[in-house]
């Protein structure tokens, strides 16, 4: 019988996505609203009827929630919803609405009202420069209606990926992020949006990570140099940043990507959003293909500081970021083992090797800065206790 690890705690870092920045309802609202509607209706502009129409994957049959966003979408764009989805899982916030005039709409509820309305604005700002962002129809103070972008989600388009592919998807990728944070430069979004992980617990909760995953294992880690990286990471110029830049939440499509679901976003390096994105577990790893992208973009994303600085924080934010992902599988696993985990999500496997991919790409990514160098032998070794 497979072994579990010898100490189990929660290894989750709750706090890391929404980086402390509770506080929304605290934001100069009226600085991030400006001179646009507090409501959106009628923002829908399709009017002849879509051929073929377009067909849910796995329609939710439910009369009563399917009368409920009929009768929201009847009275926001004035067309009635024939059938539903929830294309994330039924806990998931975000619906698609079959309409009858064939085409479809993402229908957004979040669980807190404070984030669709915070969500809702940073759409309408950025959809001023024609931004690579799915177009907001409408929005009643409560539920978003958005564009169903059409193509195929980049995670999944990664997974079975050449490297050559890989190289192409993730330059598009990163230039629509480059273009987002030119046009939020130009609306000032770093004013008026909540800065993500500037607090002193979140930075040391942060880089806790690695001591977590020691402990996790039964494999300690090497001693780092905790001020010397604590002073590497801390923010000091904030930019606008998507933060979630995950390959899940980028739309492969039309010879281009577009970047969906925006709750999270925020102020603070530009470096993160390259790092969301190039060290998230469905990434395939292909070192010089990703070598070529951050040579190509890492100027682009450095946010107004000396190239090297931004090098050395991009590796180091990487490390620990791809411990953050690992923590996250590895709290969701919990006991079970990688089968078992990954027979009950229907991901027969692909878990583990996602698990192990974190800590080689991590170990790689250590080596090339003087702080984290020490950690390279153990996240090699961590990367075969991962998947035991």
């Amino acid at each position: 019988m497979q072994q579990t690890p010898y100490l189990y705690n929660r290894l989750h870092f709750d706090d890391y996505l929404t980086g402390g920045a509770h506080k929304l309802a605290y934001l100069d609202w009226g600085q991030l609203q400006g001179d646009l509607a507090p409501f959106i209706y009628q923002h829908y502009n399709k009017p002849k009827a879509l051929k073929p129409k377009r067909q849910l994957t796995k329609p939710y049959h439910d009369p009563q929630l399917l009368q409920s966003y009929n009768i929201l979408c009847q009275q926001l764009i004035n067309k009635s919803v024939i059938a539903l989805e929830f294309p994330g899982g039924f806990y998931r916030s975000t619906l698609k609405l079959l309409l009858d005039d064939g085409n479809s709409v993402i229908a957004t509820r979040r669980l807190n009202a404070t984030r669709s309305r915070y969500e809702a604005l940073i759409l309408q700002r950025l959809a001023r420069h024609s931004a690579p962002i799915p177009q907001l129809y409408a929005y009643n103070g409560l539920v978003m209606l958005q564009e169903d972008l059409s193509g195929q989600r980049l995670s999944a388009m990664l997974f079975h990926a050449s490297e050559a592919e890989y190289l192409q998807w993730m330059d598009m990728a990163l230039n629509a992020l480059h273009q987002i944070h030119l046009y939020a430069d130009y609306e000032e979004l770093h004013t008026s949006t909540p800065v993500i992980g500037y607090e002193h617990e979140w930075l040391i909760t942060l880089l806790d990570r690695t001591a977590v995953l020691g402990q996790y294992f039964n494999l300690p880690c090497p001693k780092l140099p905790v001020q010397s990286l604590y002073h590497q990471l801390q923010l000091l110029n904030p930019r606008f940043v998507k933060w979630d830049a995950r390959p899940s939440n980028a739309m492969l499509h039309n010879g281009q990507v577009s970047w969906f679901d925006w709750e999270h976003c925020g102020a603070r390096m530009p470096c993160d959003d390259m790092v969301w994105l190039l060290c998230d577990e469905t990434v395939p790893d292909y070192p010089d293909a990703e070598n070529c992208l951050i040579d190509t973009w890492l100027d682009n994303f450095a946010g107004n500081i000396p190239n090297q600085v931004a090098y050395e924080y991009l590796r180091a934010f990487g490390v620990h970021h791809s411990c953050v992902r690992l923590a996250r599988i590895l709290d969701a696993k919990g006991k079970q083992t990688w089968a078992e985990y990954e027979g009950r999500l229907g991901l027969q496997g692909k878990l583990a090797p996602m698990a192990q991919r974190l800590c080689i790409r991590a170990a790689r990514w250590a080596e090339q800065n003087p702080l984290t160098k020490s950690l390279q032998p153990w996240l090699l070794e961590l990367s075969e206790k991962v998947i035991v």
